[in-house]
């Protein structure tokens, strides 16, 4: 095997294992939610009374409120809730819900330890869950897309994969589209989460993006760049054999 072909074959192997490494990234990057909890329980419990339309209810928090209980339950919350998802575990969590229909503690990853922290998680799921069901064929919907986007972004990188096997210079373009595709929309979906979120449950929700999309671009850059300056090379050197043979 003639030099330039192997050293084509070699890079082909690198590259490959580059674009699983990328793609691997893409898929396990974190999207942050971040809130304070005290300030989330208070809101969500002064919210569900008010909803709740009963006198007795009413009176009771007021009762409660007054004897100072509320706040002695607060002080034992942990200062922030922070939950962590990425492309791949998002995925599994649509799954989970799709088969649940709700919301639970273990979706969310919510701390269960004493009773403080199960009166809050119980909750802030019933809450949650009560949103979600005023918005069920929405969610539905939204689940659907997500599914197809999941698998678009796998193919595309899949079919990177297979233009580099087949040593084709076109494997740059579905691995720029997997890439930065993938932080635009998931950064755009976040966007819109944080304001629903916000809008619906409580204003103080933060969601934020792992750096870790930003280094699946650069990696699929610098990818792109190296093969599209050596693609074919062992196609190459097959042609001048070829011609000198004639």
């Amino acid at each position: 095997m003639h030099l330039s072909k192997l050293f084509s074959w070699i890079l082909r192997m690198i590259l490959i294992i580059c674009i699983f490494i990328t793609m691997g990234t893409t898929l396990s990057s974190a999207v942050t939610l971040k809130v304070n909890a005290p300030n989330l329980v208070k809101h969500v419990i002064n919210k569900t009374v008010q909803e709740s339309n009963n006198s007795n209810v009413q009176n009771g928090l007021a009762l409660v409120q007054a004897l100072g209980v509320e706040d002695a339950l607060l002080e034992k919350l942990p200062k922030n809730i922070k939950l962590q998802t990425s492309m791949y575990h998002f995925y599994q969590f649509t799954d989970s819900y799709q088969k649940e229909g709700k919301l639970t503690a273990e979706n969310l990853k919510l701390p269960n330890k004493n009773d403080q922290q199960k009166t809050v998680n119980d909750l802030v799921l019933k809450f949650a869950n009560s949103k979600l069901d005023e918005n069920k064929n929405e969610i539905a919907q939204g689940i659907s897309y997500y599914k197809i986007f999941f698998y678009g972004v796998l193919v595309l990188y899949l079919l990177a994969i297979l233009f580099v096997l087949l040593n084709k210079r076109i494997a740059f373009i579905p691995l720029l589209l997997a890439s930065i595709g993938s932080y635009a929309t998931i950064g755009y979906l976040a966007s819109q989460l944080n304001t629903s979120l916000q809008t619906t449950i409580y204003s103080g929700i933060r969601i934020s993006l792992d750096s870790g999309f930003s280094m699946s671009i650069i990696l699929s850059i610098i990818i792109s760049v190296i093969w599209f300056a050596t693609a074919g090379l062992g196609k190459d050197h097959m042609l001048k054999k070829g011609k000198h043979a004639a």
